[in-house]
Protein backbone atom coordinates (compact mmCIF):
# COMPACT_ATOMS: atom_id res chain seq x y z
CA UNK A 1 0.00 0.00 0.00
CA UNK A 2 1.60 3.24 -1.16
CA UNK A 3 0.80 6.92 -0.52
CA UNK A 4 2.91 8.57 -3.19
CA UNK A 5 1.80 12.14 -3.94
CA UNK A 6 -0.54 12.06 -0.93
CA UNK A 7 -0.30 14.66 1.85
CA UNK A 8 -1.10 13.85 5.47
CA UNK A 9 -1.54 16.31 8.32
CA UNK A 10 -0.97 14.70 11.71
CA UNK A 11 -1.53 16.16 15.18
CA UNK A 12 0.32 14.86 18.22
CA UNK A 13 3.13 13.95 15.84
CA UNK A 14 6.14 14.55 18.09
CA UNK A 15 5.96 11.34 20.08
CA UNK A 16 4.23 8.03 20.58
CA UNK A 17 1.49 7.07 18.17
CA UNK A 18 1.59 10.30 16.17
CA UNK A 19 5.28 9.84 15.51
CA UNK A 20 4.77 6.20 14.50
CA UNK A 21 1.97 7.23 12.12
CA UNK A 22 4.10 9.95 10.52
CA UNK A 23 7.05 7.66 9.93
CA UNK A 24 4.87 4.85 8.59
CA UNK A 25 3.15 7.17 6.11
CA UNK A 26 6.42 8.80 5.05
CA UNK A 27 8.04 5.39 4.50
CA UNK A 28 5.26 4.65 2.01
CA UNK A 29 5.62 7.84 0.04
CA UNK A 30 3.38 10.39 1.79
CA UNK A 31 4.36 13.96 2.50
CA UNK A 32 3.64 14.71 6.15
CA UNK A 33 2.72 17.91 7.96
CA UNK A 34 3.56 17.47 11.64
CA UNK A 35 1.68 19.32 14.38
CA UNK A 36 2.50 19.20 18.08
CA UNK A 37 2.82 21.57 20.98
CA UNK A 38 5.89 19.61 22.11
CA UNK A 39 4.89 19.52 25.74
CA UNK A 40 4.44 17.21 28.69
CA UNK A 41 1.63 14.59 28.69
CA UNK A 42 -0.53 16.98 30.72
CA UNK A 43 -0.16 19.75 28.14
CA UNK A 44 2.37 21.94 29.94
CA UNK A 45 5.22 23.68 28.16
CA UNK A 46 6.10 24.12 24.52
CA UNK A 47 9.11 22.93 22.51
CA UNK A 48 9.97 22.07 18.92
CA UNK A 49 12.83 19.66 19.74
CA UNK A 50 10.87 16.41 19.44
CA UNK A 51 8.94 17.59 16.41
CA UNK A 52 12.13 18.59 14.62
CA UNK A 53 13.55 15.18 15.40
CA UNK A 54 10.58 13.52 13.68
CA UNK A 55 10.98 15.80 10.66
CA UNK A 56 14.64 14.79 10.40
CA UNK A 57 13.67 11.11 10.61
CA UNK A 58 11.19 11.63 7.78
CA UNK A 59 13.92 13.27 5.70
CA UNK A 60 16.24 10.34 6.31
CA UNK A 61 13.51 8.08 4.96
CA UNK A 62 13.59 10.12 1.77
CA UNK A 63 10.33 11.86 2.58
CA UNK A 64 9.22 15.46 2.96
CA UNK A 65 7.98 17.05 6.17
CA UNK A 66 6.65 20.36 7.40
CA UNK A 67 6.44 20.97 11.14
CA UNK A 68 4.24 23.29 13.18
CA UNK A 69 4.60 23.90 16.91
CA UNK A 70 1.13 24.91 17.99
CA UNK A 71 -1.75 24.16 20.32
CA UNK A 72 -4.44 22.23 18.42
CA UNK A 73 -7.07 23.99 20.53
CA UNK A 74 -6.14 27.31 18.88
CA UNK A 75 -8.45 27.60 15.87
CA UNK A 76 -6.54 30.32 14.02
CA UNK A 77 -3.22 28.49 14.38
CA UNK A 78 -4.77 25.37 12.84
CA UNK A 79 -6.15 27.45 9.97
CA UNK A 80 -2.74 29.03 9.34
CA UNK A 81 -1.01 25.65 9.31
CA UNK A 82 -3.50 24.20 6.82
CA UNK A 83 -3.14 27.26 4.58
CA UNK A 84 0.65 26.93 4.61
CA UNK A 85 0.51 23.23 3.72
CA UNK A 86 -1.79 24.02 0.80
CA UNK A 87 0.57 26.77 -0.39
CA UNK A 88 3.55 24.43 -0.25
CA UNK A 89 2.06 21.17 -1.52
CA UNK A 90 -1.23 22.11 -3.16
CA UNK A 91 -3.36 19.43 -1.55
CA UNK A 92 -4.15 17.56 1.68
CA UNK A 93 -5.51 14.02 1.52
CA UNK A 94 -5.42 12.74 5.06
CA UNK A 95 -6.22 14.21 8.47
CA UNK A 96 -4.96 12.20 11.46
CA UNK A 97 -5.90 13.50 14.91
CA UNK A 98 -3.58 11.94 17.46
CA UNK A 99 -3.14 14.88 19.83
CA UNK A 100 -4.51 14.09 23.27
CA UNK A 101 -4.90 15.43 26.77
CA UNK A 102 -4.53 13.30 29.88
CA UNK A 103 -6.65 13.84 32.95
CA UNK A 104 -7.62 11.21 35.48
CA UNK A 105 -10.08 12.70 37.94
CA UNK A 106 -13.44 11.84 39.39
CA UNK A 107 -16.47 13.99 38.63
CA UNK A 108 -16.24 15.67 42.04
CA UNK A 109 -12.57 16.56 41.54
CA UNK A 110 -12.90 17.84 37.97
CA UNK A 111 -12.91 21.60 37.54
CA UNK A 112 -14.96 23.04 34.69
CA UNK A 113 -11.79 24.62 33.27
CA UNK A 114 -10.25 21.14 33.08
CA UNK A 115 -13.39 19.76 31.44
CA UNK A 116 -13.26 22.54 28.83
CA UNK A 117 -9.56 21.96 28.18
CA UNK A 118 -10.23 18.26 27.58
CA UNK A 119 -12.91 19.03 25.01
CA UNK A 120 -10.89 21.80 23.35
CA UNK A 121 -7.96 19.44 22.71
CA UNK A 122 -9.84 16.22 22.01
CA UNK A 123 -13.04 17.39 20.27
CA UNK A 124 -12.94 21.06 19.28
CA UNK A 125 -9.60 20.63 17.51
CA UNK A 126 -11.07 17.87 15.34
CA UNK A 127 -13.98 20.14 14.44
CA UNK A 128 -11.67 23.03 13.55
CA UNK A 129 -9.49 20.85 11.33
CA UNK A 130 -12.40 19.07 9.68
CA UNK A 131 -14.26 22.29 8.82
CA UNK A 132 -11.13 23.70 7.14
CA UNK A 133 -10.30 20.51 5.27
CA UNK A 134 -13.83 19.51 4.22
CA UNK A 135 -14.02 21.93 1.24
CA UNK A 136 -10.57 20.78 0.12
CA UNK A 137 -11.60 17.13 0.31
CA UNK A 138 -14.84 17.81 -1.55
CA UNK A 139 -13.03 19.64 -4.34
CA UNK A 140 -10.55 16.77 -4.66
CA UNK A 141 -13.33 14.19 -4.35
CA UNK A 142 -11.01 12.41 -1.98
CA UNK A 143 -10.26 12.68 1.71
CA UNK A 144 -9.59 10.54 4.75
CA UNK A 145 -10.19 11.56 8.36
CA UNK A 146 -8.98 9.40 11.23
CA UNK A 147 -9.62 10.42 14.83
CA UNK A 148 -8.48 8.73 18.02
CA UNK A 149 -11.12 7.18 20.22
CA UNK A 150 -10.65 5.19 23.41
CA UNK A 151 -11.85 2.17 25.34
CA UNK A 152 -12.56 4.66 28.12
CA UNK A 153 -15.25 6.24 25.96
CA UNK A 154 -16.63 2.95 24.61
CA UNK A 155 -16.77 1.03 27.87
CA UNK A 156 -16.33 3.60 30.66
CA UNK A 157 -13.79 3.88 33.45
CA UNK A 158 -13.83 5.40 36.91
CA UNK A 159 -11.99 8.71 37.36
CA UNK A 160 -12.09 9.40 33.61
CA UNK A 161 -15.33 11.38 33.27
CA UNK A 162 -14.01 14.15 31.01
CA UNK A 163 -11.84 11.85 28.92
CA UNK A 164 -14.62 9.31 28.42
CA UNK A 165 -17.13 11.99 27.48
CA UNK A 166 -14.78 13.60 24.96
CA UNK A 167 -13.89 10.30 23.31
CA UNK A 168 -17.52 9.28 22.97
CA UNK A 169 -18.27 12.66 21.41
CA UNK A 170 -15.78 11.73 18.70
CA UNK A 171 -17.57 8.41 18.24
CA UNK A 172 -20.75 10.28 17.36
CA UNK A 173 -18.89 12.79 15.19
CA UNK A 174 -17.35 10.00 13.11
CA UNK A 175 -20.73 8.33 12.63
CA UNK A 176 -22.27 11.55 11.33
CA UNK A 177 -19.38 12.80 9.18
CA UNK A 178 -19.03 9.40 7.53
CA UNK A 179 -22.55 9.80 6.18
CA UNK A 180 -21.98 13.41 5.11
CA UNK A 181 -18.77 12.61 3.28
CA UNK A 182 -19.66 9.35 1.56
CA UNK A 183 -20.85 10.89 -1.72
CA UNK A 184 -17.62 12.89 -1.99
CA UNK A 185 -15.28 9.94 -1.33
CA UNK A 186 -14.50 11.36 2.11
CA UNK A 187 -14.15 8.45 4.50
CA UNK A 188 -14.21 9.15 8.23
CA UNK A 189 -13.18 6.53 10.78
CA UNK A 190 -11.72 6.27 14.25
CA UNK A 191 -8.87 4.21 15.58
CA UNK A 192 -8.89 3.08 19.20
CA UNK A 193 -5.29 2.17 20.04
CA UNK A 194 -3.81 0.36 22.99
CA UNK A 195 -0.11 1.18 22.94
CA UNK A 196 2.75 2.00 25.27
CA UNK A 197 3.33 5.75 25.16
CA UNK A 198 4.20 8.42 27.71
CA UNK A 199 0.51 8.97 28.31
CA UNK A 200 -0.50 5.33 28.78
CA UNK A 201 2.37 3.37 30.32
CA UNK A 202 1.18 4.10 33.86
CA UNK A 203 -2.29 2.76 33.17
CA UNK A 204 -1.80 -0.62 31.49
CA UNK A 205 -0.18 -3.74 32.90
CA UNK A 206 3.25 -4.66 31.56
CA UNK A 207 2.20 -7.99 30.02
CA UNK A 208 -0.14 -6.12 27.69
CA UNK A 209 2.31 -3.34 26.87
CA UNK A 210 5.02 -5.82 25.88
CA UNK A 211 3.04 -6.42 22.68
CA UNK A 212 1.32 -3.06 22.42
CA UNK A 213 3.97 -0.87 20.80
CA UNK A 214 2.94 2.19 18.76
CA UNK A 215 4.25 0.43 15.65
CA UNK A 216 1.73 -2.38 16.19
CA UNK A 217 -1.10 0.13 15.66
CA UNK A 218 0.24 1.54 12.38
CA UNK A 219 -1.16 -1.22 10.11
CA UNK A 220 -4.62 -0.16 11.24
CA UNK A 221 -3.88 3.50 10.63
CA UNK A 222 -2.51 2.81 7.15
CA UNK A 223 -5.52 0.65 6.32
CA UNK A 224 -7.90 3.46 7.30
CA UNK A 225 -5.82 5.95 5.29
CA UNK A 226 -5.86 3.90 2.10
CA UNK A 227 -7.92 4.12 -1.06
CA UNK A 228 -10.01 1.10 -0.01
CA UNK A 229 -10.63 2.29 3.54
CA UNK A 230 -14.02 1.57 5.10
CA UNK A 231 -16.26 4.43 6.18
CA UNK A 232 -17.80 5.12 9.56
CA UNK A 233 -15.95 2.35 11.40
CA UNK A 234 -14.27 2.27 14.80
CA UNK A 235 -11.17 0.10 14.68
CA UNK A 236 -9.67 -1.29 17.88
CA UNK A 237 -5.92 -1.85 17.54
CA UNK A 238 -4.09 -3.55 20.39
CA UNK A 239 -0.91 -5.56 20.03
CA UNK A 240 -1.46 -7.86 17.08
CA UNK A 241 -5.23 -7.83 17.49
CA UNK A 242 -7.70 -5.76 15.45
CA UNK A 243 -11.46 -5.62 15.91
CA UNK A 244 -14.42 -3.33 15.27
CA UNK A 245 -16.55 -1.64 17.93
CA UNK A 246 -20.26 -1.22 17.19
CA UNK A 247 -23.28 0.05 19.05
CA UNK A 248 -25.95 -2.61 19.06
CA UNK A 249 -29.54 -2.96 20.22
CA UNK A 250 -30.90 -6.23 21.47
CA UNK A 251 -34.35 -7.57 20.58
CA UNK A 252 -36.00 -6.09 23.66
CA UNK A 253 -39.71 -6.42 24.31
CA UNK A 254 -42.78 -4.80 22.73
CA UNK A 255 -45.54 -4.05 25.21
CA UNK A 256 -49.26 -4.06 24.56
CA UNK A 257 -50.85 -0.65 25.05
CA UNK A 258 -52.42 -1.58 28.38
CA UNK A 259 -49.08 -2.91 29.69
CA UNK A 260 -47.24 0.37 29.23
CA UNK A 261 -46.15 1.28 32.75
CA UNK A 262 -42.87 1.38 34.68
CA UNK A 263 -43.88 -1.56 36.88
CA UNK A 264 -44.04 -3.89 33.87
CA UNK A 265 -40.78 -2.51 32.56
CA UNK A 266 -39.18 -3.26 35.92
CA UNK A 267 -40.69 -6.75 35.97
CA UNK A 268 -39.39 -7.61 32.49
CA UNK A 269 -36.09 -5.78 32.78
CA UNK A 270 -34.00 -8.95 33.34
CA UNK A 271 -35.13 -10.35 29.98
CA UNK A 272 -35.07 -6.99 28.16
CA UNK A 273 -31.46 -6.27 29.05
CA UNK A 274 -30.19 -9.68 27.95
CA UNK A 275 -28.17 -9.66 24.74
CA UNK A 276 -26.62 -12.72 23.18
CA UNK A 277 -25.93 -10.94 19.90
CA UNK A 278 -22.59 -9.30 20.65
CA UNK A 279 -20.16 -9.20 23.54
CA UNK A 280 -20.56 -6.20 25.80
CA UNK A 281 -17.87 -4.78 28.04
CA UNK A 282 -18.94 -2.79 31.05
CA UNK A 283 -15.64 -1.02 31.67
CA UNK A 284 -12.30 -0.41 30.05
CA UNK A 285 -10.71 -2.65 32.69
CA UNK A 286 -12.93 -5.56 31.71
CA UNK A 287 -12.04 -5.05 28.06
CA UNK A 288 -8.31 -4.86 28.83
CA UNK A 289 -8.42 -7.96 31.05
CA UNK A 290 -10.06 -9.97 28.29
CA UNK A 291 -7.71 -8.50 25.73
CA UNK A 292 -4.70 -9.47 27.84
CA UNK A 293 -5.97 -13.05 28.17
CA UNK A 294 -6.68 -13.17 24.44
CA UNK A 295 -3.16 -12.02 23.62
CA UNK A 296 -1.66 -14.48 26.11
CA UNK A 297 -3.67 -17.31 24.58
CA UNK A 298 -2.64 -16.28 21.08
CA UNK A 299 1.00 -16.14 22.17
CA UNK A 300 0.81 -19.67 23.63
CA UNK A 301 -0.79 -21.03 20.48
CA UNK A 302 1.91 -19.38 18.38
CA UNK A 303 4.64 -20.83 20.63
CA UNK A 304 3.36 -24.40 20.35
CA UNK A 305 2.40 -24.28 16.65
Amino acid sequence: MRFDDRVAIITGAARGLGRAYALALASRGAKVALIDIGCSPSGDGESDNSLQEVAEMVNRLGGEALSFVLDVAEEMDIESAISFVMEQWGRIDLMVCSAGYQQHKSLEDTQFSEWKRMFSVEVDSVFHMATRLWPIFKKQQHGRIIVTTSATGFFGEEDHCSHGAAKMALFGLVNSLAKEGAEHNIHVNSICPVAKTRQTERHYENSLLDKARPQSVTPGLLFLAGSKAPNGKHLMAAGNHFSVVRVHENRGHTFDEDEMNPENLLRLWPSIKQSAILRQYYSRKEYLLELTERLKKAAKQSFFS
